[in-house]
């Protein structure tokens, strides 16, 4: 049951994304919630009908953004991707390895990646074990796939100066390339081409996880709220700036009076939690 109630509280917060997918942000504490978002949004505004461009892209693995999870060997998966951020010993910097090998007891993990030579162009394997404590600075990843189509908004999720784009960034599809895997985007009225052959770390930003949102103040958002995630739900105010909205935050919550009886005792006040918007702080909120 409560399954089916995170995905009601999803589809509730696509129909308000999809009349102005373009200027608000939705965020979720749980990543499935992410993703009906994602989807749903997709199919409303027509999206999902037409015909784009398909690739492999790789998605945060939301199970890893703690950093003890990352250093025991046992939470990953065959496949995994493991991105170098830092000089960590052993592992080539900037490369992307996938987990081919888990030595749980000795919390050993064996690595591959094929690394190009940017002078000679040429590919080299590079296969190591290495002790998943050392991979605290990495980012770890699982594959997926995504189609775009022209308009599409779109989050970049890993930072890469030679492209001159952040992790957090947020774009729109202009043109794609098929032949040539190329999606051009305009972020922040710059124009980027990515080769998604090359640089993965794309997703779609109609809702991203509340991880993601690392504080950051927008116009508008929509923040999903599971009354059942009482510790958690303070926490995810917080993260989404709900006291700096310069215009508007609804939240989307199955239970409107618990939730205000959760956050009674926190920063956030509860007389901001009305359907009735907040001359102050412009809070809306609605339930399912």
């Amino acid at each position: 049951m409560r399954e089916e109630k995170k995905i009601a509280l999803a589809k509730e917060a696509s129909k308000i994304i999809s009349q102005n997918y373009k200027e608000i942000n939705a965020y979720a504490a749980d990543n499935k919630q992410v993703d009906v978002i994602n989807k749903q949004v997709r199919q409303e505004i027509g999206f999902s009908a037409k015909e784009g461009m398909e690739f492999e892209n790789i998605k945060p693995k939301a199970s890893m953004n703690q950093l003890h999870n990352k250093a025991h060997a046992a939470n990953y998966t065959l496949g995994d991707v493991v991105q170098v951020n830092r000089s960590i010993k052993g592992l080539k910097r900037f490369a992307e390895y996938e987990v081919k090998e888990i030595d749980a007891h000795n919390n050993k993990l064996t690595l591959h990646a094929n690394i190009k030579d940017k002078k000679s162009g040429t590919t080299k394997e590079h296969t190591v074990q290495v002790d998943a404590r050392k991979l605290l600075s990495a980012s770890i990843g699982e594959k997926s796939t995504m189609a775009v189509v022209e308009g599409e908004k779109i989050l970049i999720t890993r930072n890469n100066k030679e492209l001159g784009v952040n992790n957090g960034d947020i774009g729109f599809v202009k043109s794609f390339n098929e032949r040539k895997g190329e999606i051009t985007l305009n972020i922040n009225e710059k124009e980027v081409t990515l080769n998604t052959n090359e640089f993965k770390n794309i997703s779609y930003a109609y809702a991203t996880s509340i991880h993601k949102s690392q504080g950051a103040t927008v116009e508008k958002a929509v923040l999903v709220l599971d009354s059942e995630n009482q510790q958690q739900n303070a926490y995810n105010l917080g993260e989404v700036g709900v006291t700096r909205q310069k215009h508007d935050l609804v939240l989307i919550t199955d239970d409107k009076e618990l939730i205000k009886e959760q956050l009674k005792n926190e920063q956030v006040k509860t007389s901001t939690l009305n359907h009735e918007t907040d001359s102050k702080s412009n809070v809306k909120s609605t339930y399912v």
